[in-house]
């Protein structure tokens, strides 16, 4: 007896913005559509159209959380099963939906990052809101994955010899104060600036993603070399990151202390607060 042929059904769900769904039209794009490729749409009742995510990207971000519900419909209706869904990093209601139905899901960055880790031979501690078990199956040995820590802790514990970030606001201000070379890898907002004051404008940092946009794949390959520069104590940019965060840091402490520049606005700013409420 002839056994049956597995078939592949393949999902992928982009980012539902017109700079990560066009480029994938036109690579499947051609005179005879492929007669495997389908699509298939989440109404607009839950999606603002194009023009009015530009004036309100905020109202936007939150729509896209509610296509958890209707993505997980179509999911249920499609025939053959689906075996792999492709996603966005940014859609964590997608990457649910699959491993709820056992449902394999490639992030690609994601992966390209922990094959990167891996092959930069450098121990590490991960802090990974979702998907932590995964991660730390696919590490094994070499990294600790946890769902939170307390960063700043971290951060001035001295075994630590650099830092990979977003680029928030609240790391930024943490690894100054910590004195803390890192690595950058913004996705928006001001990450993007938050990135540029740390490599171009401090210059305590290194820049791993150098191209912005959630659709450019930094490759393993420049993931383990831009770490190995980072943590090699034998580079002479490892130990210009080393100075000039340490520089930071003493700039940063400085401001923090009675009478400098940080805790003298900060006084200021109460005592007009408490002045307004005085009249």
């Amino acid at each position: 007896m002839q056994a049956a042929t597995k078939v592949s059904h393949i999902v992928f769900m982009p980012y539902p913005a017109r700079g990560h769904i066009n480029p994938w039209h036109c690579t499947i794009a051609s005179e005879v559509f492929p007669s495997n490729i389908r699509f298939a749409t989440i109404s607009n009742d839950v999606l603002p159209s194009a023009k009015p995510q530009a004036a309100d990207t905020s109202a936007f971000f939150s729509a896209v959380k509610h296509m958890a519900a209707p993505f997980e419909h179509i999911l249920d209706q499609l025939d053959p099963p689906v075996t792999t869904i492709i996603t966005d990093n940014a859609l964590a209601w997608a990457v649910k939906a699959g491993y709820s139905r056992n449902i394999p899901v490639g992030l690609a960055q994601m992966d390209e990052m922990v094959a990167g880790l891996k092959i930069s031979g450098v121990q590490f501690l991960w802090v990974a809101r979702e998907d932590t078990c995964r991660l730390q199956e696919d590490c094994r040995d070499l990294g600790l994955v946890v769902p939170w820590c307390h960063q700043l802790k971290v951060l001035n514990h001295s075994p630590v010899g650099g830092f990979l970030t977003h680029c928030g606001w609240n790391s930024i201000v943490d690894i100054t104060f910590a004195g803390i070379q890192v690595l950058t890898f913004p996705f928006v907002g001001d990450q993007i600036t938050e990135s540029k004051q740390v490599v171009e404008d401090l210059k305590f940092g290194l820049r791993l993603k150098k191209e912005m946009g959630d659709k450019t794949l930094v490759t393993r390959e420049e993931i383990a070399k831009t770490i190995q520069t980072l943590m090699n104590v034998d580079s002479s940019e490892r130990k210009r990151l080393v100075k000039r965060a340490k520089q930071v840091q003493e700039i940063c402490q400085a401001a923090m202390k009675k009478g400098g520049s940080s805790h003298t606005a900060l006084d200021a700013f109460i005592q007009n607060i408490l002045q307004g409420h005085a009249h």
